[in-house]
């Protein structure tokens, strides 16, 4: 988890602001990922999940 922190902040501290974009919402995935209220949700939260991730693996 604190890799990941340190990778969005030195893709930060580089300039690509697309790929520190990509990152920032990666990270921001992987903790919702790892919260139980997302899956009790039902399947609209993971349909939502999936279309981020489309979207930003473009």
């Amino acid at each position: 988890m604190m890799l990941q922190v340190q990778t969005v902040l030195s893709t930060l501290q580089s300039g690509s602001r697309r790929s520190a974009l990509r990152e920032e919402v990666m990270l921001l995935l992987l903790l919702l990922a790892t919260k139980p209220i997302l899956w009790i949700r039902g399947k609209k939260n993971l349909y939502l999940l999936f279309l981020i991730m489309h979207v930003f693996s473009l």
